[in-house]
């Protein structure tokens, strides 16, 4: 009996009962590993008896090619690219034939930035200017690098160094007398001294110099005094308003990372999504709320592999502030931009409505919508939004609200987030603004991203007495570095203390025979003492 589907033929076998031929796709590899940034592997594919072709892609930070392969061909190569800079990245290739899924998992390596020193011949040799742009700085694809050294060591000396090149990567620094960071947008992203956990000493009277290395993959590292501070996406920190000088085309969609297949950094000590490409979370703190990015499938095409934000409250907690998952866009003034987004949830149990999509002008406070979310099952919620004569940016919230402590709220899930209309362009610049602070010297290099020359501690063998005996029976200890993990092999019934490069204890282990191991929590420099007997051994370790 058929009620209006589409037959294409029946029939029937009276013989037996029989399997039909089987569908697969083969490759030639379950797993690849790729060596270096712009690196590639390959792999080859056959399919067996599908019915239609087999479409190829790679989750992020990879490239694959082809992008489809017929039904039927076999011995077919498949190349893979590693497009992160990472130390340490994962993916997959993700190819699929109608219901027919097959994965390729991946692992890969960033290469380590070439180093180079700058400070010989600075593009401005230190003076009194309080604001410059320099001309010149045109980078490529490889990224560009701009590095300065600076005094600010009182409370009103301040000095911000920016750069943007013609594809609107860059950003907007700060250095103050206790404080680094950038901007997101006109607000302030503080960095940590990993050396000490936390602070900056710039009250030192001292000279500090500072790199900004912004890569390929448009990332930016930053160190100071030759040591890696930190290393941020610039995708997750909107440029300053003033960035943008003129209107450009109309574009489909001006977010990033609009269906949350980008990167996402999940924290195992707090057990939350800190940050997710593109956008800002806020805040950080598990017993407020929390927020991850979760697989979710609502068809055959957007399948297991689609991802999607999901926001939570802590139920047993009535919170201290609304969860928060924003981003900032650049927008031209009076003109009306077209808003959608996919959700559902965050609704109490009595029904209470706490969820919203908020659009919010940022140069006018009373200039904004908030779309509440009803219901617990996907809805696509769409709006207009008009700026002003004097708008420059406007901001997209994911926003759930708090409530009372114990309050049953189901998750916020949101995705396919789209804003449409007129973009802004920027012109490329580099340059800074300094108020009253000592600069020695501001340089830039346009060729690429590169980390400075290896700052040193002169770690030696401080305290050995002479009276010890032969000490040649025991190895020198050895510390070694990988993933993360220092090993201190060598030891014979050793006591080993493990000092951050500003003396706090780390760690320690006594007794230790062989080899043993410490996580490293950051990046920095480590100073590791090594008790043997009456042998004493200072070794410095670099990570």
């Amino acid at each position: 009996r058929n009620e209006f589907a589409d037959l294409a033929y029946f029939t029937f076998d009276n013989t037996g009962a029989y399997a039909p031929l089987t569908t697969d796709i083969a490759t030639s590899h379950s797993v690849l590993e790729i060596n270096g940034t712009g690196a590639s592997q390959t792999f080859k594919v056959s399919s067996q008896n599908l019915l239609t072709d087999i479409t190829l892609s790679a989750t992020h930070g990879f490239s694959v090619s082809p992008s489809v392969i017929k039904a039927g061909e076999s011995d077919v190569e498949v190349t893979v690219t590693n497009l992160t800079t990472l130390r340490h990245a994962t993916g997959r290739v993700i190819l699929r034939s109608a219901d027919v899924r097959k994965y390729v998992d991946l692992t890969s390596t960033g290469t380590e930035l070439e180093r180079k020193d700058l400070s010989q011949n600075p593009t401005y040799s230190g003076g009194s200017d309080s604001e410059l742009t320099f001309e010149g700085f045109n980078p490529g694809d490889n990224g560009y690098t701009i590095e300065f050294k600076v005094k600010a060591d009182q409370a009103s000396q301040h000095f911000y160094p920016f750069a943007v090149s013609k594809s609107g990567v860059g950003f907007k620094g700060y250095v103050g007398y206790n404080s680094a960071g950038l901007y997101n947008s006109s607000w302030e992203k503080g960095l940590s001294n990993p050396a000490n956990g936390g602070t900056f000493y710039n009250t030192d009277g001292l000279y500090h110099t500072y790199r900004y290395a912004v890569t390929s993959d448009k990332r930016v590292i930053v160190y100071r005094d030759g040591t890696l501070i930190d290393t941020l996406r610039l995708a997750d920190l909107a440029l300053p308003a003033e960035f943008s000088v003129d209107n450009g085309p109309v574009v489909e969609n001006l977010l990033k990372n609009p269906g949350f297949e980008g990167e996402h950094n999940f924290s195992s000590s707090r057990n939350i999504t800190t940050h997710i490409e593109g956008w800002d979370v806020s805040p950080w703190d598990q017993y407020n709320s929390y927020q991850d990015i979760v697989s979710e499938e609502r068809s055959n095409e957007v399948d297991q592999n689609n991802h999607v934000v999901d926001i939570h409250r802590y139920m047993w907690s009535a919170g201290w502030a609304a969860a928060e998952v924003s981003q900032i866009v650049d927008v031209a003034p009076n003109e009306v931009y077209s808003f959608s987004a996919l959700a559902k949830g965050g609704i109490k149990s009595n029904g209470n409505q706490l969820g919203s999509i908020r659009l919010q002008d940022m140069q006018n406070s009373d200039n904004n919508i908030t779309i509440p979310i009803t219901s617990d099952s996907y809805q696509t919620y769409a709006t207009d939004f008009e700026t002003r004569a004097n708008t420059q940016q406007m901001r997209v919230v994911l926003y759930m609200e708090r409530d009372a402590w114990g309050a049953s709220i189901s998750g916020l899930k949101v995705d396919d987030v789209k804003l449409t209309g007129v973009s802004r362009k920027v012109e490329p610049m580099v340059g800074f603004r300094n108020e009253f602070a000592d600069l020695a010297y501001f340089t830039f290099d346009n060729t690429g991203a590169y980390a400075p020359l290896i700052t040193d501690i002169a770690a030696t063998d401080v305290s050995r007495p002479t009276d010890i005996g032969d000490a040649s029976q025991h190895a020198t200890p050895v510390c070694e570095v990988r993933d993360g993990i220092l090993t201190v092999s060598g030891l014979v019934h050793s006591d080993v203390t493990l000092y951050d490069v500003g003396g706090r204890q780390v760690a320690q282990k006594k007794g230790v025979s062989n080899q043993t191991s410490f996580p490293l929590k950051s990046h920095g420099v480590y100073i590791c003492t090594v008790m043997e007997d009456r042998d004493r051994y200072v070794l410095k370790v670099s990570y």
